[in-house]
């Protein structure tokens, strides 16, 4: 359990460290798995401080494949400091060091780096995979198209027409196909509508 008042002191300090690009994500994550954790019985609590601390540390773009451990260690030091308890540190760390397992882009770059599958754990608990989902479908939105847009082409450094190919194959097919629940599976037709008609519109460039 957490308090309101530990809840606020999570929020101020996660709104801190969050760019504005990544704290807009952030938010986003909130309402959708508010949603979710109702539907598929998770523990609300858990789920939200998953989703607040999970990308905290995804700061540096070339330590990036590491911000799931890096992550997980910033909620157990931030949360035990305000007296959280360690059961429910422990059910949020987990959430966050398993929050990227699942998508072919992190296992593909852990891949190149010779680093062993226990690098990436698996979510295992509800409260994890809905953090996951949560995370994926925020994405499956117009943010999620410039987030991924403006990425691909000042961090990445594709070309533009490579970029918005790559953001596109990204989000429809990777992130969708990872889903976990049934809820955020439904949730993500809509979307997934929305997308192919964006890219298939941008495609035709009239």
């Amino acid at each position: 359990m957490i308090t309101k008042s530990q809840l606020k002191k999570v929020e101020e300090f996660a709104e801190k460290e969050y760019s504005d690009l990544n704290w807009m994500h952030v938010c986003g994550i909130r309402k959708i798995a508010k949603i979710i954790s109702e539907k598929e019985n998770a523990d609300s609590s858990i789920v939200d401080l998953a989703v607040l601390f999970h990308d905290i540390a995804k700061k540096d773009f070339k330590r990036e494949i590491y911000h799931h451990i890096e992550g997980s260690k910033v909620a157990e030091k931030f949360l035990s400091e305000i007296g959280v308890g360690n059961a429910t540190i422990g059910k949020v760390c987990h959430c966050v060091i398993s929050h990227s397992t699942p998508l072919e882009y992190f296992k593909e770059k852990a891949r190149k780096l010779n680093l062993p599958k226990s690098f990436l754990p698996e979510p295992k608990t509800i409260e994890a995979k809905v953090l996951f989902d949560s995370d994926m479908l925020q994405q499956l939105s117009p943010y999620g198209i410039t987030k991924s847009l403006y990425m691909n082409y000042t961090t990445y450094n594709f070309g533009f027409v490579e970029g918005f190919k790559k953001t596109g194959n990204t989000l429809v097919n990777d992130a969708c196909k990872a889903l976990f629940t049934k809820t955020a599976r439904e949730m993500a037709k809509e979307r997934i509508a929305f997308l192919k008609k964006f890219f298939g519109w941008l495609e035709r460039c009239d």
